[in-house]
This record gives C-alpha cells, sequence and structure tokens, in this order.
C-alpha cells in the first residue's frame, strides 16, 4: 500500500506522478513522525488552519505527526515537506496540478 492517494494511483503510467508518488514516499520515509498533510490553495483555507506558502497559491496544511511526547508539527516538519515538494516542482513544474487538492497519508503494511 502507498502514502500517494488512490487518485493519483492511476497517474502512474504517466512519468511525472511516477516521480511524485516516489517523492512523496521518500519524504515519508525520511520524516519519520509525519503521519499526513495535504496541499490545498491559500484561498481556500480559512484564518483557523494552520499553514504555510509553498507558492503563489499553493499552502502546505493539515500536517499531523505522531503525539510523541506532546509534540505538535514543529516548522521543521513543515520545511522538510516544503523542501521535499519545492525539488518536486523545481524538476517537474507541471506536478502542481497532481499535487493541488491531494492529501497525503502514512500507511501502514
Amino acid at each position: 500500500m502507498s502514502s500517494v492517494p488512490d487518485n493519483l494511483q492511476h497517474w502512474k503510467h504517466e512519468g511525472v506522478a511516477v516521480d511524485v508518488a516516489v517523492g512523496i514516499e521518500a519524504l515519508f520515509a525520511c520524516c519519520s513522525t509525519l503521519c499526513g498533510f495535504s496541499v490545498q490553495e491559500r484561498g481556500a483555507l480559512g484564518r483557523d488552519r494552520h499553514w504555510v506558502p509553498l507558492d503563489e497559491d499553493l499552502c502546505i496544511a493539515d500536517v499531523s505527526v505522531y503525539y510523541l511526547s506532546g509534540l505538535d508539527a514543529s516548522l521543521r516538519v513543515y520545511e522538510q515537506i516544503t523542501l521535499a515538494l519545492h525539488e518536486l516542482l523545481d524538476e517537474y513544474p507541471e506536478a502542481r496540478e497532481l499535487l493541488r487538492g491531494q492529501s497525503f497519508a502514512r500507511v501502514f503494511h
């Protein structure tokens, strides 16, 4: 099972989607406390939700981490997600449309 949502799974025959899926899987592998996150349009998020900008209109929101001694999603986790997604978007600008509105979650086998 994959951390990539089912609606991205059908894109796996496309080269960009495969690389996006691999990048997301690598993000979860390197960030062991990350449970999940979403990529949303900034205008769609209310002020009550915590988010960080990804680019001019996309942001990272709904970041959740494993509850370990009361830790919340730290700035470091947001930075790791942002860095990973920026690397994907730098290499594959067309991946913006694949990421927009998607939620990603760690999956246990």
